[in-house]
């Protein structure tokens, strides 16, 4: 026998499902809730209104809106599924969906469950829960405190807003502090997840923060079944766009997972590639492979990590899209414009320090005061 499928479409403080029993008709049953406890409540007596022992719940990822609710479905003993928002657009495109709304979107919710049959879901354990809570809680601080401490950098600030600024900022090294040992302790409780810790941190460029970070975002790391299965559900795998004899671009990353591993990942690997011997012989493969500089830097915890960690599955790492010390291509266009500029009016290359050699700011700043000691108009630029 067929289990009906139920969309489910989730907002802050409602959510509303579509009811699909028979996919030859598609015709629907919807209704809206409150997200709460008693909105859970009053779904299960609309099912059972409506002659519905156990459905196929099938939802999107949209955060933490819909937690209390799935688990509370796979408690009551209804299959659930929870799905990258992604598809589910990419259904409705399929669909010429035109409305947007959370009754329509439920349906097609619906739809997609029985036109695709996705996986169901499993909740995660309850210290991964509390592991994931903590390390989201000192990444919010970690936050918090880079904005604190460059609101301190401005030379502008009194001496009474100075002092408040510090005092905010001793109390975030503080928290941070002690949010760093509560995980360390939660390590201590659960030793499974202490030893997984110390796999992680066998990897070359790893740390224990780091360790502890893909432990709280990828619960269940060791069930991959291969590292290159890892990276795909991080979103690391590449993406290629070629289209006929006209397009060909390069190759990037397909960014269509978890953003919180992508950026635990980026400074071990750059740290990998640095210091470990295996990371660097990868790194050299992929280059005489013609592949980029960025490129080997996603590569590396894809290949060489899994021979330092059998039982534990792992992941690459990507760079940001702008990487300190590097110029992007509008910047070094702009002092090459500066340089021409100025060259027009010195008439000799030496009375422009550094600019025209490294394109670095201080030789930026350097020409620009040199302009102006001169009284050059730089209007025209």
């Amino acid at each position: 026998m067929t289990v009906p499928k139920l969309g489910i479409d989730v907002s802050k403080k409602t959510f509303d499902v579509a009811l699909i029993r028979d996919p030859e008709t598609m015709k629907a049953k919807q209704r809206q809730f409150s997200n709460t406890p008693a909105g859970f409540q009053d779904l299960q007596n609309w099912l059972a209104k409506h002659g519905v022992k156990r459905v196929h719940a099938v939802m999107e990822a949209t955060g933490s809106y819909g937690d209390d609710l799935a688990e509370y479905l796979y408690a009551a003993g209804h299959l659930v599924s929870v799905v990258n928002p992604a598809q589910i657009k990419a259904f409705g495109q399929s669909q010429l969906q035109r409305n947007k709304t959370d009754r329509a979107d439920a349906g097609l919710i619906a739809r997609f469950g029985w036109s695709h049959n996705p996986a169901p879901w499993t909740p995660p354990e309850p210290e991964h829960q509390e592991l994931q809570s903590l390390v989201r809680h000192l990444d919010d601080l970690i936050e918090q405190r880079t904005q604190v401490s460059n609101r301190l950098s401005d030379g502008r600030l009194t001496k009474a807003v100075r002092e408040s600024w510090e005092e905010i900022l001793q109390a975030l090294n503080e928290r941070i502090a002690e949010v760093k040992r509560q995980i360390d302790q939660h390590f201590d409780n659960h030793p499974t997840l202490k030893r997984q810790r110390e796999l992680l941190d066998s990897i070359p460029g790893i740390g224990p923060e780091t360790a502890a970070r893909l432990l709280a975002e990828m619960p269940r790391l060791g069930e991959f079944d291969s590292a290159r299965s890892a990276a795909a559900h991080t979103g690391l795998t590449p993406k290629r766009h070629q289209s006929g004899l006209s397009i060909n671009a390069p190759s990037r990353i397909s960014k269509i997972g978890n953003p919180r591993v992508r950026y635990a990942l980026y400074m071990p690997a750059m740290a990998a590639l640095r210091s470990s011997k295996e990371f660097k012989e990868l790194a050299a493969r992929l280059t005489e492979r013609g592949k980029k500089e960025n490129a080997n830097h996603r590569g590396g915890h894809a290949q060489a990590c899994p021979h330092r960690s059998r039982s534990v599955e792992k992941s690459t790492a990507i760079r940001p899209k702008l990487c300190e010390g590097r110029l992007t291509t509008n910047t070094v266009s702009l002092f090459r414009r500066w340089r021409d500029f100025l060259l027009q009016f010195f008439n000799r290359e030496d009375h422009i320090p550094a600019v025209g050699i490294s394109f670095d700011r201080t030789g930026l700043d350097l020409a620009l005061d040199r302009a102006r000691e001169m009284d050059f108009d730089l209007a025209d630029l």
